[in-house]
């Protein structure tokens, strides 16, 4: 006795031997036992934002929404609000999937493979990760000299060259201005930042106008510009004087009694 394989539905596969031998007697009945199972794998595809950036999957990292993934160049699905598909009748087999960069948020790139080629083996279960994170900025600093002391940078202000900038926000990046007064701090992953100019590291006698500390929020890809305004040594001392200071009040003089001619001493 004999079954025919290309007569099971589609996606069942024989765990016996197609044929059995049945030896019957006269008036006998007989019957053969075959056995199947079904043949489907399951492929799950997940995207994810990489959180602390170390490529690998973490339970509480979120997962992105609305990203196609192409499965066999030529059917494309898109993940669920926890950055999954889930195709559980899949033959087994070579199976590829791609990622459409495209779909991606605009502030994402892409830090895994974007195509995987996979052997699924039936009655199986595969999970294929592609991970992203949040695109660098950049922070963009420059110190010069105010020489009309309006905290803005006019043209043709000269740039202090060589002044130490530091950004940090537990991670430390630190520079020195070129001759133009600017530094550019560049692949800064977003979060809160603080930047600092040593007063050290300007001319003897410069004064930072506007104190030496910023605080802000990077962005995705964004570009923060932070300015120091700093008075030129030569107008340091006068930019002290200017300080603004309370209003002057009247303090009584003392006059001084005129000093009495001396007089030539005489013995008496």
């Amino acid at each position: 006795m004999a079954l025919d394989e290309r007569k099971l539905p589609k996606g069942f596969s024989l765990t016996t031997d197609a044929s059995v031998l049945v030896t019957l007697g006269e008036r006998d009945l007989g019957y053969a036992e075959f056995g199947v199972q079904t043949g489907w794998a399951e492929l799950i595809g997940k995207v994810y934002y990489d959180v602390n950036g170390n490529g690998r999957y973490e339970s509480d990292e979120p997962g992105l929404e609305d990203i196609a993934l192409l499965i066999d160049e030529k059917t494309a699905f898109t993940t669920d609000r926890n950055g999954s598909i889930v195709l559980t009748d899949l033959e087994p087999g070579p199976h590829s999937v791609m990622l459409d960069e495209s779909t991606l948020p605009e502030q994402f790139k892409l830090t895994s493979d974007a195509f995987f080629l996979h052997h699924m083996k039936a009655q199986s279960a595969s999970t294929i990760y592609f991970s992203a994170e949040l695109r660098p900025g950049t922070v963009d600093a420059h110190v010069f000299y105010d020489t009309n002391e309006n905290g803005m940078f006019d043209e043709g202000e000269p740039g202090v060259s060589n002044a130490e900038i530091v950004l940090q926000n537990g991670k430390r990046y630190q520079a020195r201005t070129d001759r133009d007064g600017t530094v550019l701090f560049a692949q800064i992953p977003p979060n809160a930042y603080t930047i600092r100019l040593i007063p050290e590291s300007l001319v003897p006698g410069s004064i930072p106008l506007n104190g030496l500390v910023r605080s802000f929020h990077l962005e995705a890809a964004g570009e923060e510009n932070v300015v120091w305004p700093v008075a030129p040594p030569e107008q340091a001392e006068q930019a002290v004087i200017e300080t603004p200071t309370p209003s002057p009040t009247s303090t009584p003089t003392v006059e001084e009694s005129p000093t009495p001619t001396p007089t030539p001493y005489e013995d008496r």
